[in-house]
């Protein structure tokens, strides 16, 4: 994001609600919702359970890898979105360095290259 001009990352008010709603569907059928005193319901032993995600620490890293980017507003430095994309040369064809040295790969090979 940096590289793209983004200026603000703003979660989508809807998105916090919607997975608000499903963690709390999802608390309801843990021990974390049953009736001992826990700092998950503020140190009282009912109400709200916070703080603690809807799934396995497991499934919170694997969560965590795959960002929906559709559930945030952005907004960025330039009016245009797509003026990171600059003059549509990369930095070592627009200073005159030698791109041939991928000319002979295959397309699964050139997608793996580094950018």
């Amino acid at each position: 994001m940096q590289t793209e001009n983004v200026r603000t990352v703003d979660v989508k008010p809807e998105v916090v609600k919607e997975l608000n709603e499903h963690t709390q569907a999802y608390l309801r059928h843990t021990v974390f919702s049953t009736s001992c005193r826990s700092w998950y319901k503020a140190g009282k032993t009912t109400g709200r359970v916070t703080a603690v995600w809807c799934g396995t620490a497991h499934h919170y890293m694997k969560t965590l890898k795959r960002p929906r980017w559709e559930d945030y507003d952005m907004t960025y430095t330039t009016e245009n979105r797509f003026d990171y994309l600059g003059n549509g040369f990369t930095f070592e064809e627009f200073n005159g360095e030698s791109n041939d040295w991928y000319q002979t790969n295959t397309f699964e090979e050139y997608l793996q290259l580094p950018i």
